[in-house]
């Protein structure tokens, strides 16, 4: 089976960023402690702008995050409040990309 990437971008309000920045550190701690992630990043941008990118052993490893109790209990309501918008898109390696598409 092929690795798994998760990439989510998030907007902050100003308050959401504030509550975000407070848990950042755990939130990484506890989803590279995770068994089965095998790499966890987050990039600030400009704006209160976020990406999150977290690569995953299997689907199982996944799940074990979704479980996560730190990630149901704190993360989920919290991100719900905190952000303004959201993305979120999964890809496998070796997989071929789904091309962008452009409306105007």
């Amino acid at each position: 089976m092929s690795h798994l990437l998760v990439v989510a971008e998030f907007v902050f309000s100003e308050a959401g960023e504030i509550e975000f920045l407070a848990h950042r550190d755990r939130t990484l701690a506890e989803v590279r402690a995770t068994d089965g992630c095998l790499q966890a990043v987050v990039w600030s941008r400009p704006d209160r702008r976020y990406r999150f990118s977290t690569l995953w052993e299997d689907d199982e490893a996944v799940s074990r995050w979704v479980a996560n109790e730190f990630h149901r209990t704190v993360l989920m309501p919290g991100f719900r409040s905190w952000r303004t918008q959201c993305c979120c898109r999964t890809g496998r390696r070796g997989a071929q990309p789904r091309r962008a598409r452009h409306h105007r």
